[in-house]
């Protein structure tokens, strides 16, 4: 969870790039830097996850099979993300575009929390 807030935060740099253009390289940045920090610390740990669900050795299968599915829903949102941005009362208005941002990230913060409090493990690694 502490990967997730950290690149909510890194995404804030990327929202803040519209507000304070004369800023856009530092601020673009450093929400680079915190997204990048935030998957760094994000990897590790579920590769703990993919190992627990993994039988028979069969670990790499476990981890495409994430793979393919975490680049699916990236595509899907990057669809969804580019279809909201094309209808003109969206595009033009930067608190219509923080609110669903707002809207869709504490949505993936609860569902992503709803996930990892159901693992259970028999020994803490």
């Amino acid at each position: 969870m502490y990967a997730d807030f950290i690149g909510s935060a890194g995404s804030i740099f990327d929202l803040s790039t519209a507000l304070y253009p004369a800023y856009f390289l530092p601020l673009a940045s450093f929400g680079n830097l915190a997204k990048a920090v935030a998957r760094g610390l994000r990897d590790p740990s579920f590769r703990v996850i993919q190992n627990h669900f993994a039988v028979c050795e069969n670990l790499g299968d476990v981890a495409a099979k994430d793979e393919v599915w975490e680049v699916a829903a990236e595509l899907v949102g990057l669809g969804i993300g580019i279809y909201a941005l094309d209808t003109p009362g969206i595009s033009t208005s930067y608190l219509m575009l923080s609110l669903i941002w707002l809207s869709t990230r504490t949505l993936h913060l609860w569902f992503r929390y709803l996930t990892l409090s159901v693992l259970q493990f028999d020994t803490v690694q």
